[in-house]
């Protein structure tokens, strides 16, 4: 956000400073994300948007952490 964030009007922020942590943040983001989708969807007028992004950290986290045929890297790279 430091970089970017004059260009959103909303942003949600996480702690993502435990790498070894592959799902807390993840987890967070899809909810809240899904709350969005589904609040827009019902024409709630907060949450219009043209562009929504989310950044999941988990797949990068763990390919900080483990080898690339680990089991914990296929894992996010099917949930994600």
């Amino acid at each position: 956000m430091d970089m970017f964030g004059n260009y959103f009007d909303k942003e949600v922020h996480y702690p993502s400073h435990n790498i070894r942590d592959l799902d807390t943040i993840d987890n967070a983001v899809s909810r809240d994300v899904f709350e969005i989708m589904c609040k827009e969807s019902k024409g709630d007028p907060e949450f219009k948007y043209d562009l929504l992004v989310a950044h999941l950290l988990g797949i990068d986290h763990a390919g900080h952490t483990f080898y690339s045929n680990h089991t914990e890297i296929q894992r996010k790279v099917l949930e994600t």
